[in-house]
């Protein structure tokens, strides 16, 4: 599992690995360059490609110098483009001084009002290192028309860490590089997780650098979960198991029209490695839910909405709202599982519309786990104007109401 932390405890975390492994700063920028050329390899572009390096004047420049150096190695076709953007870091002057002793890696130096005058072949490669993760507003002219000219010439982009321009962990404006790929260090930032960025980091990969295990982050925004975490929780199955082994879980939804969520919903619960399901489902479903999902038993309550809902008691877990409806008789059976229920619980869809509905947000159980989509979202806590927003608002009604 990764975090997902606020950039100024990315940056506290290098600070940590520095003091504490210990390490200079400029070898733990030489192991982060190198996790990058890794993944850069891995990516099966052409090798005889021409790739443009454009470094700026902070660390992540003076990543991008080593990344050039690292490929010069590799005996790629490398040209570094080193941009004047304020004082240059302690950092990246030392790695410039490294290049300097590579004579035959191509060097151009920009001042900013040279920017727009870069020129760079058809079928290059670019890699992006002139801003990092420390920005904090709009790039400002001449960069962002450098940033708007590579955008626009049909290269191949890799980024990184991250996009230059892509503001960490609000919304961003103006000219942002839009990638190809973006390989980042050590963990996934929030603006990379954010659907209005998707237009800009691309692929996203994510490369271990090493940083120091111990490091406690004072705040963290979210947990990245991967396929490892996941398949650490799948229990193995021994020789005398059978299906009163693996629990006795309830999908209740439905209505009539709206059968396959609840389709949907049994057949992943099954996928999932549960030993009894039981759908709780109106009767004009039985058919297809017995013909779909065979291996379901099904319990029918109302013609065409649910009007009532099975006790819930014996269910080791409960999911309600896959295609439930909205119907009126189907509202008060809804409130009176959310005040009965003790298993674990997850609501879906119109169930968490009748709760928006009814303001009934504070019934929902400790440990609830929800599932809404944006409009869903915005009916349940209120109107956002974006992403970012709603990630704020998850985090604080999460709280709140003990929910996930």
């Amino acid at each position: 599992m990764k975090y997902v932390l606020h950039k100024s405890s990315i940056q506290d975390w290098d600070q940590y690995t520095i003091c504490e492994e210990p390490i200079e700063s400029l070898d733990l920028m030489w192991r982060a360059s190198n996790a990058f050329c890794e993944a850069f390899f891995s990516l099966s572009l052409e090798e005889d490609r021409p790739i443009h390096v454009f470094c700026g004047s902070g660390n992540n420049g003076g990543d991008g110098i080593a990344i050039s150096l690292i490929l010069d190695k590799a005996f790629r076709n490398v040209r570094v483009h080193l941009l004047t953007i304020g004082t240059a870091s302690e950092e990246r002057s030392d790695m410039e001084k490294q290049l300097k002793a590579s004579p035959h890696i191509p060097v151009t130096s920009y001042t900013a009002h040279q920017a727009s005058s870069i020129s760079i072949e058809a079928q290059s490669i670019i890699i992006d290192a002139i801003f990092g993760i420390g920005i904090n507003g709009p790039i400002r002219a001449p960069w962002n028309v450098l940033i708007d000219a590579l955008n626009s010439g049909g290269h191949d982009i890799i980024s990184v860490d991250t996009p230059s321009g892509l503001m960490m962990d609000q919304l961003s404006q103006g000219s942002i590089i839009r990638a190809k790929h973006t390989i980042t260090f050590q963990s996934p930032k929030l603006s990379q997780l954010i659907p209005e960025n998707d237009q800009y980091f691309g692929q996203l990969h994510i490369v271990d650098i090493g940083l120091h295990p111990d490091f406690r982050p004072e705040n963290i925004l979210a947990s990245y979960i991967e396929h490892d975490d996941i398949s650490t929780l799948i229990r193995s199955r021994s020789n005398y198991d059978h299906k009163g082994s693996f629990g006795h879980a309830c999908i209740t939804g439905g209505s009539i029209g709206m059968m396959g969520a609840i389709i949907l919903a049994a057949r992943a619960c099954m996928r999932s490695g549960v030993g009894k399901l039981t759908l709780n489902i109106p009767s004009c479903g039985m058919e297809i839910l017995q013909k779909t999902v065979p291996e379901a038993m099904v319990m029918t309550n109302g013609e065409h909405n649910m009007n009532w809902f099975t006790q819930v008691d014996h269910y080791n877990a409960l999911c309600v709202g896959c295609g439930l409806g909205q119907d009126p008789d189907t509202k008060a059976p809804l409130l009176k599982l959310l005040d009965e229920v003790q298993a674990p619980l997850v609501i879906d869809a119109d169930a968490l519309n009748i709760i928006a509905d009814q303001n009934k947000i504070d019934f929902l159980p400790d440990n609830t786990v929800i599932t809404p989509h944006l409009k869903e979202f915005d009916r349940l806590f209120g109107s956002h104007n974006n992403n970012f927003e709603r990630f704020e608002t998850a985090l604080n009604m999460a709280s709140l109401h003990n929910i996930v």
